[in-house]
């Protein structure tokens, strides 16, 4: 599986883009193409602890037919006191879930805010 590494600072807000594409780099419609998209955020690589659980207008949104933005908040970002994090991207469609890839969330644990 295809692992993202993303850095999130510890008590900011981070927003980032996921865009989709195909094998002939064509954009993925996927907003129509799956009944449902979800992200859970895991203290364990191994197995999911759901520390958090995105879903589409929970912490994820389309901003294109091939695009999702996920974004943490303030407040969810202070409660990550490990490390690192882990969350697989996951689809649904006619009740069969497929893992896009992995993100790997590397916490930075301090941040001065002024």
């Amino acid at each position: 599986m295809n692992t993202l590494k993303v850095t999130i600072t510890r008590g900011d807000d981070k927003e980032f883009l996921l865009k989709f594409f195909d094998e002939l780099n064509e954009p993925l419609n996927i907003r129509d193409n799956y009944d449902s998209l979800f992200l859970d955020i895991s203290s364990r690589p191994d197995r999911q602890t759901e520390e958090f659980k995105f879903n589409l207008g929970f912490g994820m949104s389309f901003v294109d037919n091939h695009i999702i933005k996920v974004s943490l908040n303030y407040n969810q970002t202070q409660f990550l006191y490990q490390k690192t994090y882990w969350g697989d991207l996951k689809a649904i469609k006619n009740a069969v879930v497929t893992t896009f890839f992995r993100i790997e969330f590397n916490v930075i644990q301090s941040t001065t805010k002024i």
